[in-house]
């Protein structure tokens, strides 16, 4: 059985504010693509697209706050949190405490808005799982051996007596309590720590490189040295990911030696004046 969340407050002020952002973020772009190729205007570019990769992830959490849905069946309770699904399994729950009947609660860390009521954080040795549109004082709070999971569902009233009712029955498997990712959040590739060093040393060698080429914009050489840098780097990184599920090594060694190549390129440019 699903239950809605409870609307949080003022989501349409947050929809327009991040509507007027993004607006600013459109003509920043459109500013920069009219200039000529520069220092400033790379560096403004640059600003630009960390601006934009940031709006991309408050609109994110905006909209999976507007979806935010709690699931009740015989194995589990299931928080749908955007693309992902945070299951707690029925058996390890404890005890139910209505809005207000615990106390003291954490606050919530103000670094997590627009979504302010959706953080995990351990606080005395207990792993707190919070999933509301509203302050905790006003949240259900599921307890556990080591754990509290905090909601905020429109009928918990009802949603308590079906979780009741579920665990009065038992469970058919023994679920284990965390998330559940889609195939490609999955990937090992994320968890590998030389992959993400290797792809992001990769990345920062070539903004350098693509920086020295901006300091230079009026001689052609840096400009070739960087157009083959960059295709080499691409090449370096699809290749790689096409070995990598298969030959995790060679596909290190790609990564490496593409941003090792940077490093030579940006090299010859800094001791020379072409």
């Amino acid at each position: 059985m699903t239950f809605a969340a409870v609307p949080a407050p003022h989501r349409y002020r947050w929809v327009v504010f991040l509507a007027l952002i993004g607006g600013g973020v459109l003509l920043g772009g459109w500013f920069v693509v009219q200039q000529p190729f520069s220092l400033f205007t790379y560096l403004l570019g640059l600003g630009v697209v960390v601006l934009a990769l940031t709006l991309a992830y408050l609109f994110y959490r905006l909209l999976a706050l507007a979806l935010l849905r709690y699931e009740v069946d015989r194995d589990a309770l299931r928080v749908r949190w955007g693309w992902s699904t945070f299951v707690v399994p029925m058996h390890e729950i404890q005890a139910v405490y209505p809005p207000g009947r615990l106390q003291p609660l954490p606050s919530s860390p103000w670094w997590t808005w627009p979504a302010r009521h959706v953080w995990t954080r351990d606080v005395e040795g207990r792993t707190w799982y919070m999933f509301g549109t509203q302050p905790p004082e006003h949240m259900w709070l599921f307890w556990g051996q080591d754990f509290c999971l905090g909601i905020s569902p429109r009928d918990g009233e009802r949603m308590l007596r079906e979780v009741n009712r579920r665990r009065a029955l038992g469970v058919n498997r023994r679920l284990r309590r965390g998330w559940q990712r889609p195939g490609l959040a999955r990937w090992r590739f994320w968890s590998d720590t030389y992959a993400l060093l290797g792809w992001l040393a990769g990345l920062v060698f070539l903004l350098l490189l693509w920086g020295e080429v901006a300091r230079r914009a009026e001689l052609l050489t840096p400009w070739r040295l960087a157009q083959l840098g960059t295709l080499l780097l691409g090449i370096d990184w699809v290749l790689g990911l096409l070995l990598y599920r298969r030959e995790r090594l060679a596909a290190l060694a790609l990564w490496w030696a593409g941003s090792a190549l940077l490093v030579v390129l940006l090299l010859g440019l800094w001791t020379t004046r072409i």
